[in-house]
């Protein structure tokens, strides 16, 4: 595949071999919105098509959500010598906070050389 004719198959191809894999920015806050992330993914296709890289194959997003528990039949239970057994959240505070609430992680992932002048276009 580094032999391709598709100059991006190639070059991702040979960043795999030599392990210079894509990295990842973090957004947080406005920019985790639909439209913050949405402006974020144009200026970061912005940089990379100034460099020469195609934007679709160098530039993508990543969201990585996950509901940990609470509100499943199925619970985790603290089993007590005494007493009923008890679900998580009703024994720990922390875990009670977190029951039945969505964790996401909003990410851009991009050529490791985008990074930071993708961080120095988005003001982060």
């Amino acid at each position: 595949m580094e032999r391709s004719r598709d100059a991006p198959l190639a070059d991702l191809a040979r960043r795999i071999r030599e392990r210079a894999l894509f990295k990842t920015l973090e957004l947080f806050g406005d920019q985790a919105t639909p439209e913050g992330l949405e402006r974020a993914l144009e200026v970061a296709r912005d940089v990379a098509r100034k460099r020469g890289l195609d934007p679709t194959a160098y530039v993508g997003i990543d969201v990585a959500s996950d509901e940990p528990f609470g509100g499943h039949e199925e619970q985790l239970l603290v089993v007590y010598a005494k007493g009923p057994p008890r679900p998580l959240h009703e024994v720990s505070f922390l875990l009670g906070r977190l029951a039945g609430q969505a964790l996401s992680r909003v990410r851009l992932v991009l050529a490791a050389e985008l990074r930071e002048p993708v961080t120095h276009a988005l003001g982060l």
